[in-house]
């Protein structure tokens, strides 16, 4: 689950580390640094929680300081998922070092209609029509949240996910959404939860409704 980011010349990665302490997983966010991709410094922890931070999505430049998206994922011991609590946060930073406390973004979860679960992971950040955006799993779909201000969100896509089963070539569900901007599309990359894993992709005007949906690897190679 690694989240890229680039400022100053310096390439930071932050992503997800498991450790198994006391018959239970325990997840955390960490962060190393490169400037060429090939080499390395010291990994360094950010998060200590026993609502196990992670899955850091990817970092917005807001009003001055550095906005990261990130889910809990609590899991009672001999457990492999997180469950129903699972939700979304975002940390601030001034510098991409010190970081504050994670601020829950939507303390009931999911209240799409078209989900009976609450649970949220997986977020990932968009700023789009001077609104803020935020992609998210659950029940094997995407779910997508706005906000005028990062503090107050409601569901974008209230009656239908923005991706699921219903959209894949294969029937899998979806998980771990990443967005770039492609000309006057955005691109959205993730990951089908099949067999063989690999990448999916599908392009969109507005964020909410998303066209061309296919496998990298359906692609015709050149």
């Amino acid at each position: 689950d690694p989240a890229l980011v680039l400022a100053d010349g310096v390439l930071r990665c932050y992503h997800t580390a498991v450790e198994e302490r006391e018959g239970a997983y325990r997840l955390f966010v960490d962060v190393a640094e490169s400037e060429d991709l090939a080499h390395w410094g010291a990994v360094r922890r950010l998060t200590h929680s026993p609502l196990n931070y992670s899955s850091p999505g990817n970092a917005l430049w807001v009003k001055g300081r550095w906005e990261l998206c990130l889910q809990s994922y609590p899991m009672a011991a001999g457990e492999l998922y997180g469950n129903e609590t699972s939700r979304l946060w975002l940390m601030a930073s001034d510098d991409l070092e010190t970081w504050g406390e994670p601020r829950l973004i939507a303390p009931q979860g999911c209240t799409a209609r078209w989900s009976r679960s609450h649970r949220q992971i997986d977020p990932y950040l968009v700023h789009h029509d001077g609104r803020y955006w935020c992609f998210y799993k659950t029940a094997g779909r995407l779910g997508l949240l706005v906000s005028d201000d990062l503090h107050a969100w409601e569901e974008a896509s209230p009656d239908r996910p923005v991706l699921g089963p219903e959209d894949t070539p294969d029937g899998a569900t979806v998980e771990n959404p990443c967005v770039v901007r492609s000309g006057d599309d955005f691109v959205l990359f993730f990951a089908p939860c099949r067999p063989g894993r690999g990448i999916g992709v599908a392009r969109s005007a507005d964020l909410i409704h998303w066209r061309e949906v296919r496998y990298l690897e359906d692609f015709p190679r050149l």
